[in-house]
């Protein structure tokens, strides 16, 4: 990350811009990209101030001298340096100053000490070399560290990550950021905001009027805080590369600039540089660690990471949660948002939402930290508050699951899909409870139950049907218990559960990942399906990478409310 000290900015009454390099300047910009390269790539095993003092010998035009600073760092940045690690260098260097006092007192009058003399009374009395010593002395120190390895770029690539780091750093000193952004496709909504969440931003996301106005994200700056103001901004400043990859953006920000913190507007705006795909957004440490305890507690409830943007009604904004779980026994979905904790306000908003009509059942984990209670969101509300002190207990939340699901059954509420963006993802996790219901068949039948294999056929399908977002999805749900009832009858002790979500998906076997999945499932395994499955059945994460056409209805872009 740069600092302003490396940028070029210029103020315009109550504007700030970014000076743009000129051709010329550019073509000396790369030419020094690629000198001080070379010095790097062959200064192996060189001290760091070695090499820079080699690269500040090249040389640029004075108004160039803040952004070869800025080259230079990006440059060094991608060096590894290391410290001797056989010798305790701190140790090694009191020996050696503490020989040289004791020599100095015994020099007569007039003698000089020579630095040769006590290396060389230091190297005997540790039996080590003296040009040894004379290496390490101070390489524990930033300057003395040697050059390990060097990743180079292509200077035009560099070049354009300085332009981008320049607008991080104005963002590292706002108050407040509107962002208005379109994507194509619903992938990259959720890839961004999903960002915005892992980096614990305190934003407000409303959609536009139509389809092609996109979201409209004011996001609060790190200097709108009382605290964290660094870690807050570089996580903000984090953000723009993502932004990048929208089809269309612009933004707005409120900057306090220059030693009087004078309160300027910064705009900037662009187009898609790179595309999003392949790439996922790790989940916040909270979500980790209540997945890994998941993964040891026994609960029929199942979580996977959430796909789904929720509308919100009326004015409310959007939603996005971090995971979905599911439960065999029931057909609605409910959904977990951990909160940040920067605030309350965030907290108090989501309150209002579900008061004023949000039907999706949703699960708010707040942090302790900001002093919120659970009792904000009492009654037959559709969602509740988790409040947590310093991981999310297990227990606590599966009750609230069962608690949120059967309010949710009992009151006839909103299909798991309503208000929402529909995926293929999402429509997997129909098709996987449908999976289960059919092992459990299997495993029914294995035991010589009577007629087990049929009713539960049934069963899946009626839950299916329940849960299922458009009527294509209805349809997919009878065809497979049709398909599931003739298969349990025919063979009950074994059920293909690849062949069987994959048929719903329109995905055939040929392009289901893992051969693995080929196998049929043992029937005991019904109830050990896995925690962690971010992508649902292996036909839903087909069908979500374009393996093979989505059920209709199913997304593509984000619904809009229904």
């Amino acid at each position: 990350m740069l600092s302003v000290d490396h940028i070029r900015a210029r103020r315009r009454g109550g504007e700030l811009e970014l000076t743009p390099l000129k051709p010329l300047d550019r073509g000396l910009l790369l030419s020094y990209i690629g000198e001080v390269s070379q010095l790097l790539a062959a200064g192996a095993r060189e001290r760091r101030e070695e090499l820079e003092a080699l690269a500040a010998d090249v040389v640029l035009p004075s108004h160039l001298a803040r952004v070869a600073e800025g080259l230079k760092k990006m440059l060094f940045d991608r060096c590894e340096f290391t410290s001797p690690e056989a010798v305790d260098v701190a140790a090694l260097r009191a020996q050696v100053f503490q020989a040289a006092s004791r020599m100095r007192a015994a020099l007569p009058d007039g003698a000089l000490l020579k630095r040769e003399d006590v290396l060389i009374e230091v190297a005997s009395a540790l039996e080590l070399d003296i040009y040894r010593i004379d290496d390490v002395l101070f390489g524990d120190l930033r300057g003395g560290q040697r050059l390990v390895r060097f990743t180079p770029a292509p200077p035009q690539v560099l070049l354009s990550e300085y332009e981008l780091a320049q607008e991080q750093a104005v963002l590292l000193r706002a108050t407040e950021l509107t962002v208005q952004v379109y994507c194509a496709s619903a992938a990259t909504y959720r890839y961004l905001f999903r960002q915005m969440k892992f980096r614990r931003l305190l934003c407000v996301v409303t959609p536009g009027a139509r389809e092609e106005d996109g979201y409209e994200v004011q996001i609060s700056g790190p200097h709108s805080l009382f605290q964290a103001v660094t870690k807050y901004g570089l996580q903000l400043a984090m953000l723009l590369p993502a932004l990048r990859r929208c089809d269309r953006w612009s933004l707005t920000a409120q900057v306090m600039w220059g030693k009087e913190r004078d309160l300027l507007r910064f705009a900037a705006a662009g187009v898609r540089e790179a595309s999003a795909e392949g790439e996922e957004v790790d989940l916040p440490e909270e979500v980790v660690a209540l997945l890994t305890q998941l993964k040891k507690h026994k609960t029929p409830w199942r979580a996977r990471r959430a796909s789904k943007i929720i509308h919100l009604p009326g004015e409310g904004g959007v939603c996005v949660p971090d995971l979905v779980f599911s439960h065999p026994d029931h057909p609605h979905r409910v959904y977990l948002e951990v909160m940040g904790y920067w605030n309350r306000e965030a907290v108090w908003r989501r309150v209002e939402w579900v008061r004023a009509g949000m039907r999706e059942p949703v699960v708010f984990a707040v942090s302790s930290r900001l002093r919120v209670s659970e009792r904000a969101l009492e009654g037959d509300l559709p969602s509740a508050l988790l409040v947590y002190k310093g991981a999310i207990g297990v227990s606590a939340l599966a009750r609230l699951l069962d608690d949120l699901a059967a309010r949710a059954a009992s009151a006839g509420g909103a299909t798991p899909e309503a208000g929402a963006a529909e995926s293929p993802e999402e429509l997997g996790e129909d098709v996987e409870l449908i999976v289960a219901a059919a092992l459990r068949a299997g495993a029914a039948a294995e035991e010589g139950e009577e007629g087990p294999a049929e009713s539960a056929a049934e069963s899946a399908a009626e839950s299916a049907a329940e849960s299922a977002a458009e009527s294509a999805a209805e349809s997919a749900a009878e065809s497979a218990a049709d398909s599931l009832t003739a298969a349990a009858l025919a063979e009950p002790t074994r059920v293909d559960a690849a062949r069987l979500s994959s048929s719903l998906l329109g995905v055939g076997l040929a392009e289901v990942d893992s051969p693995a999945l080929h196998e049929p499932a043992p029937a005991e395994d019904t109830e050990q399906m896995s925690l962690f499955d971010s992508e649902g059945p292996p036909g839903a994460g087909a069908g979500a990478r374009g393996g093979a056409a989505p059920l209709p209805g199913a997304g593509g872009g984000v619904g809009r409310g229904r």
